[in-house]
Parts: C-alpha cells; sequence; structure tokens
C-alpha cells in the first residue's frame, strides 16, 4: 500500500505538542501510526528540533543564543543556569527569542501558565532568577504575551514608508480588495517584479514558469532573534494577510499557508481574524502551519522541510538555494516582511511610490542592549546608519558590524559597508569588549545548527572550526592550529553542494583574518586582549 502524503508529520506534532506540552514515546507512536510510517522517521524528524520538548517538565528555561545575546554573554548565563537550577527544570540553549528584547534574554515556560520573559539579565541576576524557579514564584517577570515590538524607528532626514505609517490605526490602502487579487493573477510580471530578489523563493518571474500549488508565508523571518517578519506580523497583521493574498494570486498558488512557531497562540489568533476579515470571497483558500522557530538550512530549503514532513538532509537534495529543482514548483516560501508591503506597493494596479520601492525594516542591536526596529530607505548603506546614531567604526568605537539573515557577513571598516543591509535580519554592533575568537566559536555553532547536513562538508565543518577555536581559546593548541583553522575555513565551502556553507563560514573567516593577533595571543599565551573571556569556551560544541 502506497503511503499517504506526509505534510500533516508536523501539524500533528504542534496539535499534541498544544495539547499535552511535549511529545513523549505514546505521542510520537501516535503520529507514526497515523501516517502509516515507521517510528524511527518520526522521531528523526522530530529530533532536529531541540525546542520541541519531548518529555515532561516543571519549567523550560530557554536561553536566548541569538547574535546579540551571544555578543551580551548568553553562553556564559546558560552554563551558569545548567549548574544552579533544580533537576526538574529543563535549560536549553534557544537560536532566537522572537519578541523583542534586551539581550541577553530568558524564556521561562511552564506548563498551563504561558511564557516569561526575563530581559536584559546580566551574570549578577542569574541568583534571582534560580530561587524564583526553585520556589516556582515567576509572577515578577513579564507574560511574553504582553510583549510588544518597539515603535519603527526612521533615520534622521527620511519619511516613514506609507506602510510604516499605517501601523497603529492598522490601516490599508483604498485599492485594497477582490480588484486588486484579480489583477495580480492577471499581471503577475508586474507583482514578480517586486517580489523577485526579495522573497526567499529566488525563482521569481513569470507566473508560467513557477505556478507552485502553495505560497507560504513565513512569520518566523531568516534570524529568528528579535524577528523582523514576527514584528511585523503583530504589528499588522491585516497588512500581512493582504499581501500574502496578492503574491499567491500572482503566483498562482492553490493555498496560500501561513507558517507560526508552534506555542505563539495570539499572533496565531490574530491573524486567524484578519484572514476572515480580508479573504472572505478572494478564492483563496488558507491555512496555518505551526512548527519550530529555527529550521536549519536556508529559508527556502528548510521551510519546504517542515512543510513536507522531509528530513531536512532529503530536503536539501530536492529545494535548491535557487529554488525547487527539476522543474517541481511545489512550493513558494514568502517572507512576511516582504508581504506587509505588498499592499502599497500593488496600491494602484502598478508598481508605483518608487522612492520607498526598496525601503524595509532591520533590527538594529548590539549597541546598548536596547534593539531598535529601524526602517531602511532605498540604497542606505550601513555608513549611513552609524552616521545618524552617532557610531564610528574603528579605533574608540565599534570593533565591527555583523549582519545575519539569510546571508551573514562581518563589516570591519565603513568602506566595506556597501551592501550589508541589503538582506540582513538583524544588524549587531560589536564594541572593542568583543573578545574576537569568542565571537568566532559563537559563529561555528550559529553555522553548525544553521547547515541542513545534507552534505558531508555541511555535517562536519562547522563542528570541527568550533573545536579549533576551542583549542585556541585555551591556548592548547598551538599557533598551527590557526592555519589549520583557515585552510578549513577556506577549503570547505568549495566542497559544499550549496551556498549556505560558504555565507556561514565567511564571518568566521573574517575574524580570524581581520583579528588575526587576537587569536594568535589567545593560542600562544591563554590571554584575551579585550579582556572579556567567559567560560563557555569549556563547552563542547553547540547542543553537545
Amino acid at each position: 500500500m502506497k503511503p499517504p502524503p506526509q505534510p500533516e508529520m508536523m501539524r500533528l506534532a504542534a496539535r499534541r505538542l498544544q495539547a499535552k506540552g511535549y511529545l513523549g514515546v505514546k505521542e510520537i507512536n501516535g503520529i507514526a501510526a497515523r501516517l502509516r510510517l515507521p517510528t524511527s522517521r518520526v522521531y528523526g524528524f522530530i529530533s532536529q528540533f531541540p525546542e520541541l520538548p519531548v518529555r515532561p517538565y516543571r519549567t523550560r528555561v530557554r536561553v536566548c543564543t541569538g547574535p546579540a545575546c551571544a555578543d551580551a554573554g548568553a553562553w556564559a548565563i546558560l552554563e551558569d543556569l545548567e549548574r544552579r537550577v533544580p533537576g526538574d527544570i529543563e535549560v536549553l540553549a534557544e537560536p532566537g527569542i522572537l519578541h523583542w528584547h534586551r539581550s541577553p534574554a530568558v524564556c521561562l515556560e511552564t506548563p498551563g501558565e504561558g511564557a516569561r520573559l526575563v530581559e536584559g539579565l546580566g551574570p549578577e541576576d542569574t541568583g534571582a532568577l534560580v530561587a524564583a524557579l526553585a520556589q516556582n514564584e515567576l509572577s515578577s517577570y513579564t507574560p511574553l504575551k504582553d510583549v510588544s515590538p518597539p515603535g519603527v524607528e526612521v533615520l534622521p532626514g527620511h519619511e516613514p514608508a506609507p506602510w510604516s505609517a499605517a501601523v497603529a490605526g492598522g490601516i490599508l490602502p483604498d485599492t485594497w480588495g477582490p480588484d486588486l487579487i484579480r489583477w495580480a493573477s492577471e499581471h503577475p510580471e508586474e507583482v514578480m517584479r517586486r517580489i523577485g530578489g526579495n522573497a526567499a523563493q529566488r525563482e521569481s518571474g513569470s507566473r508560467d514558469r513557477l505556478s507552485p500549488k502553495l505560497l507560504v508565508c513565513d512569520a518566523v523571518g531568516p534570524e529568528p532573534e528579535n524577528s523582523v517578519s514576527f514584528a511585523v506580523s503583530l504589528l499588522h497583521p491585516r497588512a500581512l494577510v493582504a499581501g500574502a493574498a496578492i503574491a499567491a494570486a500572482a503566483y498562482g498558488a492553490r493555498e496560500l499557508m501561513f507558517y507560526f512557531p508552534w506555542n505563539e497562540t495570539e499572533a496565531v489568533e490574530a491573524l486567524e481574524s484578519a484572514a476572515a476579515e480580508l479573504l472572505s470571497g478572494v478564492g483563496i483558500r488558507h491555512s496555518v502551519l505551526r512548527g519550530p522557530v529555527h529550521v536549519p538550512c536556508a529559508l527556502d530549503i528548510g521551510r519546504a522541510a517542515v512543510i513536507n514532513g522531509m528530513m531536512l538532509w532529503r530536503a536539501a537534495s530536492l529545494y535548491g538555494w535557487q529554488g525547487t529543482r527539476g522543474g517541481d514548483p511545489s512550493l513558494a516560501v514568502l517572507d512576511a516582511e516582504l508581504a506587509w508591503r505588498l499592499p502599497w506597493l500593488m496600491g494602484e494596479n502598478t508598481i508605483r511610490d518608487e522612492e520607498w520601492a526598496g525601503s524595509r525594516l532591520v533590527c538594529l542591536a548590539g549597541f546598548d542592549g536596547v534593539p531598535r526596529l529601524l526602517e531602511v530607505p532605498p540604497g542606505t548603506r550601513l555608513e549611513d546608519v552609524l552616521d545618524g546614531l552617532g557610531l564610528e567604526t574603528g579605533r574608540g568605537g565599534l570593533e565591527a558590524v555583523y549582519a545575519g539573515g539569510t546571508t551573514a557577513a562581518m563589516v570591519i571598516s565603513r568602506e566595506a559597508s556597501g551592501e550589508v543591509l541589503e538582506k540582513a535580519g538583524e544588524v549587531v554592533l560589536l564594541d572593542p569588549l568583543t573578545c574576537m575568537p569568542r565571537w568566532a566559536l559563537y559563529l561555528a555553532w550559529h553555522a553548525e545548527r544553521g547547515c541542513c547536513g545534507g552534505c558531508f562538508p555541511g555535517r562536519t565543518a562547522p563542528a570541527a572550526a568550533a573545536r579549533l577555536i576551542q583549542g585556541i581559546l585555551r591556548a592548547e593548541a598551538g599557533e598551527a592550529a590557526l592555519e589549520d583553522l583557515e585552510a578549513l575555513l577556506a577549503n570547505a565551502s568549495g566542497l559544499a553542494l550549496c551556498p549556505r556553507l560558504r555565507e556561514t563560514l565567511n564571518p568566521i573567516l573574517t575574524c580570524l583574518r581581520e583579528f588575526r593577533d587576537e587569536f594568535e595571543v589567545h593560542a600562544k599565551e591563554g590571554i584575551c586582549k579585550s579582556g572579556s573571556c567567559w567560560p563557555a569556551v569549556e563547552a563542547a560544541t553547540y547542543g553537545g
């Protein structure tokens, strides 16, 4: 008998998580029986996502280890909590807390009581947190459902884009409606012009060349820490639904699916309310799929894997960086931050407001622990942002700038900052107290959890780089380890099956080449030039 289609694997897992709070043996066996699959297949799929609990717990402590929190000392806090919390409390490294927060941050999850946010947590504050966890008295911490994104900031000398200005009132353009949906389906090339080059699905162009059965609007985004995509989903769910409907009509997709984290109930309810209002009578079916926050590898590969219920390594062989392979247009992925803008960009059956065409939102974090939601006008350089904030790179100012998202980059000087904002989801400003070998170790962990494992270099190179950097930080590996590390980083990306590995390893290579003196002092003498090393160098590798 032919096995049934498997898109229900994650949907069934999410339902059981919401009902029971964790996926135990009984739940996983039930999913396997329902889908007529070997139990090992379901275990293998679920085990790729450490954030999905597989056993009962009194409280889960999710420590944000996104770029901004990692720079603020999150790994030291993680290790401190692991040593001190009671045994019935689970502590884990979170790739990023979606909700806006000051770094470093911790999310506390207690079954039946919702989640709470602890932000701006210093090493001296962990004692109070441990005591609160031991006594099960967490009421002093903010409920996560009450945490709202900040207001959109605009660079000095610029006006907010129409979609940013409409956030407070939740209004849509007068031209929104069934007529616009019909026009988008008849003139897909106009919509594709605006989507092409921005959406996660890179196969833009005419609808005849792509025609996916399903369009996925991703409300998680490329960087799960202080996610801009999740922020716009909370700020203006009506615009998100309207933009996704326009894109679905242009793509010719028969169904529109919104991808949300499995435990974000309030956000899903707001979106469902908007969809019920706006999609009635426009002829587009919609659904919501809940899944993990962090999905390894490129956005189009990873989401495709979850939605199709496939192991990620298998998905990597079916979905390439340029979209679907082999002419299989089964789905396309649209980032929520782009969908949010489309109702205005397509306002009068044409692309208008060219001065706003490239405007987008970026999270700017790291300079004072308080992140900003910054609107970046078209043509804006990182240099312009730093000037607007009165910040300098180089001596006496910022040490470097890290831009994370669908691609990642380290910027050392203003001269190299031309295009870093084009695809960045989060920009982290690193001050002179940042230990660059330590930061390189974090980037290696980041690369390890960001690769799907579909090829041998992706499975091994990030972990090998992390071990080499750990030896350097402990002064155990010798100066020869620097040459080995550089050769590994330079050669591994050329052997990978997709550009994702190169994009995650390049920032490590930049750290090594631009701050080699810091690596050498660590390797030879075990001394940190920045004076800020922390005990996380004793960890094995991410998740190990």
